[in-house]
């Protein structure tokens, strides 16, 4: 089996291209690369220094740098615009990001005479790291899985922050099964209030059609990670 694993967090992207024809795990694939959230970012501080105002378009990515980039542009008195589904990398509710005084509109074109810097987010590129990888002998074509682990603080109602939410999505799906196991989610699978792990998801699915999609939250995964250490895994065990 082969499997491309993604831990995308809020500094680093980590890639591991795991094939269990190699001889030991050592052996596979293994790259950092600096997050989607602190590239745009990036690019957003750029456009700032030039005084451009900016055009958001594409997935949802962790907010992070990114976001904060994003309300320093706007404190300049520079115009951001997003799309509604890129706007989700701010907030969860787009009311909070119109006031922070980010501009929203409607479909993925950008606005009739704008002139300033557009930018289309996205949390994997797959036909960049083929390029990379093929300098290496290495091909994504034949990948089995694509797995992610991204921390989403979910859709959380009115009046209760996004980190009590999280949490209390975990209790709620580790009370019949408790196993972090559990809160690794197949594409059908994955709750309708996990909005960046849909947008993976479906980013993985337009570039990968052939692979199955795998979407886990970071905290968990790190968890079964330490678990399947040789010498944790050796030791006595508790339940949760």
């Amino acid at each position: 089996m082969k499997i491309l694993a993604m831990d995308i967090g809020a500094g680093t992207k980590d890639v591991l291209l795991y094939d269990d024809r190699k001889k030991s795990i050592e052996n596979c694939v293994k790259i950092v690369l600096p997050s989607p959230s602190q590239v745009f970012a990036a690019k957003v501080r750029e456009a700032t220094r030039l005084y451009k105002d900016i055009f958001v378009k594409g997935d949802i990515i962790g907010g992070g740098a990114f976001a904060f980039a994003l309300r320093t542009h706007v404190e300049k008195g520079l115009r951001v615009m997003m799309t509604e589904n890129a706007a989700y990398t701010v907030r969860n509710n787009l009311n909070e990001v119109r006031e922070l005084g980010i501009e929203i509109i409607a479909g993925e074109n950008k606005p009739r005479n704008f002139k300033g810097e557009t930018l289309t987010i996205e949390e994997v590129n797959l036909t960049k790291l083929q390029g990379f990888l093929t300098e290496f002998d290495e091909t994504l074509s034949d990948v089995d899985v694509v797995a992610f682990a991204v921390q989403d603080h979910g859709v959380f109602p009115k009046g209760m922050s996004n980190r009590r939410f999280r949490i209390q999505k975990m209790k709620e799906l580790l009370k019949d099964y408790r196993k972090p196991e559990t809160l690794a989610f197949k594409e059908e699978e994955i709750p309708s209030y996990f909005l960046r792990m849909k947008s993976a998801a479906l980013t993985s699915r337009r570039q990968s059609s052939w692979a199955k999609v795998l979407l886990m939250d970071t905290s968990p995964a790190a968890v079964l990670g330490c678990l399947k250490d040789p010498v944790v895994e050796k030791a006595d065990r508790f339940s949760l």
